[in-house]
């Protein structure tokens, strides 16, 4: 939520922009958000103590607080930059710079566990130190390339005052990702004990290996380069999102027999895990099933992110998290774990359906656009008047002419037709 939705919105316009005006957007992004950004962080970080006693009843460092929303102002910078990377294709340098970001965390981590012995705090600092490390080489190209100079203060806050509504728009959908991601576990909790929390996380982490292997790149490169296709053929959108469909439908068919093997194959892990985790293996195939729902929704979001359908992209998570919430407390009762892995892959199919139905309606209506347009331009063709000036040659032999209009034949004799415009008007003219 600190990042107000400005990045999501960025995927929206981004591709709608020539290059100067991309590069002043971005500019004015970054500006809106460090006049707001920092000064809730500094509120924040004054009435630390009383944000801790509010946020964790009992005792808890303020220090790790103040991480926490360090790292929280930090982290849309390095979004930022990842996207931004992603925008123009530079697989290369997002790559290098993940997997330095990564390494800078994992050492710190591992070296405040086991030679400081600071506990959790270990794993905030590296964090920290992670999203600086990436926040600092933002700005290294912020002012290499001289974004800074496209700033104009007054303009910039006003410019950025007017995409606040559609940025804020996305909001309710970030927080109820969250809800749809987390609730499942508290709602466990509640029910259950945390062994029965700790069997479901398992699973869910080694169904995560979909999401770092498959929607992460897919995220990464094809999504940029089906936004570049609708920009440069915005002629053959039909065309384009035909062909996405079917690459939408290989893609799930491929993955489906790959996580059916590969979740045979989780056999092989069995005896690494203590006896009591051992049904954490049977829950993986469906929360896997679950993550193919979340691709096929990656594919049709294309299309509604080129087209700018901002409040369905917000609101149409609220639809899954409802049933999400809702089968958990209905599920978990019955059938425990089981119950609450049916709620999250019913809640996924749900998602992707609601988002292939919507752009299913979006690509009609472009098509019929399309056709009215064409229809129009035809009639428009066919009935325009053709304004005409006719230099008639006469003699006594040839009497005066009574003259037809877009001819050039009267009465049998020759008529030499001088054009001096050429309009067309709308049917009603004609």
């Amino acid at each position: 939520l600190f990042g107000l939705g400005l990045r999501q919105l960025l995927v929206i316009e981004f591709f709608h922009k020539a290059k100067d005006a991309r590069i002043r957007f971005v500019a004015e992004l970054i500006f809106f958000y460090c006049s707001v950004g920092l000064p809730i962080l500094s509120v924040l970080l004054y009435n630390l103590e009383r944000c801790t006693y509010f946020f964790f009843p009992q005792h808890m460092p303020t220090f790790y607080l103040g991480i926490v929303f360090c790292n929280c102002f930090l982290l849309f910078f390095a979004e930022l930059l990842y996207q931004l990377l992603r925008f123009q294709e530079k697989a290369k340098q997002l790559i290098i710079i993940q997997l330095a970001s990564a390494l800078i965390c994992f050492s710190i981590t591992i070296s405040g566990l086991a030679f400081f012995h600071i506990g959790i705090g270990a794993m905030l600092f590296g964090q920290f130190m992670s999203l600086s490390f990436t926040t600092a080489l933002g700005c290294f190209f912020f002012i290499k390339k001289g974004v800074y100079r496209t700033i104009q203060p007054v303009k910039a806050i006003h410019n950025s005052l007017a995409h606040v509504p559609k940025s804020v728009i996305f909001l309710p959908g970030l927080l109820f990702s969250w809800i749809i991601s987390g609730a499942d576990r508290w709602i466990l909790a509640h029910f259950m004990d945390l062994q029965s929390v700790g069997i479901y996380a398992l699973a869910n982490t080694v169904s995560q290996l979909f999401y770092f292997l498959i929607l992460v790149p897919m995220g990464n490169a094809y999504i940029p380069f089906m936004l570049k296709e609708f920009t440069r053929n915005k002629q053959h959108v039909w065309h384009i999102e035909k062909q996405n469909r079917k690459n939408m439908v290989q893609a799930m068919v491929i993955c489906f027999f790959l996580i059916s093997i590969g979740s045979g194959l989780l056999i092989v892990l069995k005896p690494l895990l203590p006896p009591g985790y051992h049904p954490a293996l049977l829950y993986i195939f469906p929360l896997l099933l679950s993550h193919l729902f979340a691709m096929g929704v990656y594919f049709a979001n294309c299309l509604l992110q080129f087209h700018k359908c901002t409040y369905f992209l917000s609101f149409s998570i609220l639809v899954p998290a409802t049933i999400n919430y809702i089968l958990n407390w209905l599920c978990i009762p019955l059938f425990g774990i089981a119950g609450c892995v049916c709620a999250t892959a019913l809640a996924n199919a749900v998602y992707f359906f609601v988002t292939l139905l919507y752009n299913h309606h979006i690509l009609n209506s472009y098509i019929k656009r399309q056709w009215d347009m064409h229809k129009k331009s035809s009639l428009q063709k066919q009935g325009a008047p053709i304004i005409v000036s006719y230099r008639i040659y006469q003699s006594k032999e040839n009497p005066p002419l009574i003259q037809r209009p877009h001819s050039d034949i009267a009465h049998g004799r020759h008529l030499d037709l001088h054009f001096d415009e050429v309009t067309e008007q709308d049917e009603s003219q004609d």
